[in-house]
């Protein structure tokens, strides 16, 4: 049988109409007992600290807390930055200098002793990256740079790489029929986790 994670990329930091969105979505959780998975951006998560939205920030406490970058598309983003450094310890160190506060941070306002997962920012990713994820000690990474086999896991650098295989994004914006198919399909091709991937940000204002 296969594990189902519920994944959403918390990552809009600007627009403070996605806070109560993204309670409700912990609320809707919350009512069936059921646990989903948040990757949060270091900057959404100091950004609700500096609204004040401690009842969102409650609210996403009592789910699992995963980390999406710092600061996400802003640049110099991942890739960006890294792009410009040759030398492969010179990169991790970058990586690390900046990823370690942002991995901090989201702990600190979460109260978390660790993060349990990582997942990139959309496509900016660099080999540093994954190789910093596990210095600092996150040991699962899910929308990995170095993509599993199809419905597949494996473990890589002491860390379990999940395949983001199940975006529904927008079945949830109104294909809600297509939703039991889509699941269907990944339990037929013998998926051994199936991870959505959802935007609270996409869901909103879509």
């Amino acid at each position: 049988m296969a594990k189902v994670i519920f994944s959403f990329d918390t990552e809009d930091y600007i627009n403070p109409g996605v806070d109560d969105f993204t309670r409700r979505i912990c609320e809707v959780f919350d009512a069936h007992s059921l646990t989903a998975s948040f990757m949060l951006v270091a900057e959404r998560a100091r950004v609700l600290v500096a609204r004040g939205r401690m009842d969102v920030i409650e609210a996403l406490s009592r789910h699992e807390i995963g980390y999406h970058s710092y600061y996400h598309s802003l640049h110099p983003n991942v890739a960006e930055y890294l792009d410009e450094i040759d030398d492969w310890s010179q990169g991790v160190a970058e990586f690390l200098s900046q990823e370690h506060e942002g991995v901090s941070l989201v702990r600190q306002v979460f109260g978390r002793h660790r993060l349990w997962a990582a997942v990139p920012a959309g496509y900016s990713w660099a080999p540093q990256m994954v190789y910093g994820y596990a210095v600092l000690g996150i040991p699962i990474q899910s929308g990995s740079a170095l993509i599993p086999p199809r419905n597949h896991s494996y473990h890589y650098l002491n860390q379990l790489h999940l395949d983001y295989n199940l975006y529904i994004d927008h079945q949830l914006l109104g294909e809600w029929d297509a939703i039991p198919a889509a699941f269907d399909a990944q339990l037929d091709a013998g998926a051994e986790y199936i991870v959505t991937c959802d935007h609270p940000t996409i869901l909103l204002h879509s």
